[in-house]
């Protein structure tokens, strides 16, 4: 799209299909009663898309077209392009073949067929970029033994002049899972736990005296959470972070939460790059 935009005016809308359910549980925000998606996941799902399509050059508007709901992908856009009365559709495809393209199905094959406009089809391989990715959020999440807290620092050497490091730990149901609505505190939100309180003021008495003299920001998150890497993959997302920063294992704290496994388990899982610390 950006070649395309170089060459003259265009108009982009930049869309995406998705359910409801999947995204709450990639950010670890309860389900609403009320909407099929909450206000918060919205805006997380809009931050990560806008960031994705980064700086459009050229002239012509740019917007994202978030659109959840269980119908297949492939009409949803189809829909959306004759709608905006689209004159082309860009999308990427896998290039599968054989079983797995029976199996998983083909986005880009049913919009190719459907589409009452051109399609361009995007091979995966050919969006890879070289550019240096910039770190401006990191994720530090500890146990609060020794070892943990060690990791933190760290965090912060990663960081540059202006950007934040959020300071995590999961609290686990002692008496079995939490109530829903326990499951996630917001970042913005009153801590709603004496517990969760005596932590956070623990974390923030964590924080390096030279992180504000350098220009970094901190945010504390207690959150409760029946799996703790679970936990810790579903904050990056919500919090947009760009490096997960976290110790080999701990020694103590809540069943020893950042235990090896623990950070095995997140580098296996999170899509996001990670920084693991060695004890010293």
């Amino acid at each position: 799209m950006r070649k395309l935009r170089t060459l003259g005016s265009c108009e982009v809308v930049a869309a995406h299909h998705y359910w409801g359910a999947d995204a709450h549980v990639r950010y670890g925000v309860p389900l609403s009663p009320e909407s099929e998606v909450t206000p918060e996941v919205e805006e997380a799902l809009r931050r990560d898309l806008t960031a994705r399509l980064g700086d459009m050059p050229g002239t012509g508007a740019v917007w994202v077209h978030l659109d959840p709901g269980l119908s297949r992908p492939a009409e949803s856009l189809v829909a959306l392009a004759r709608k905006e009365e689209a004159d082309l559709i860009v999308v990427g495809t896998h290039q599968r073949t054989g079983a797995s393209k029976w199996w998983y199905g083909s986005v880009s094959q049913r919009i190719v067929h459907d589409a009452p406009v051109s399609v361009l089809c995007v091979p995966a391989s050919a969006v890879s970029t070289l550019t240096i990715p910039e770190v401006r959020r990191v994720l530090a999440p500890t146990d609060l033994s020794e070892v943990g807290i060690s990791a933190i620092r760290h965090a912060y050497s990663i960081v540059p002049a202006g950007g934040a490091v959020y300071l995590l730990h999961v609290l686990e149901p002692a008496g079995g899972a939490p109530p829903l609505s326990a499951q996630y505190l917001p970042p913005q939100g009153p801590v709603h736990t004496p517990e969760q309180e005596r932590v956070a003021e623990v974390l923030r008495g964590l924080i390096p005296p030279e992180a504000a003299v350098r220009g970094i920001t901190t945010r504390v998150e207690v959150v409760h959470g029946r799996k703790v890497s679970e936990a810790i993959h579903q904050a990056a997302e919500r919090l947009g972070c760009d490096v997960i920063c976290l110790a080999t294992h701990g020694r103590s704290g809540l069943t020893k939460a950042l235990l090896g496994s623990v950070a095995q388990e997140v580098l296996q899982a999170s899509p996001r790059p990670v920084f693991l610390v060695r004890p010293q």
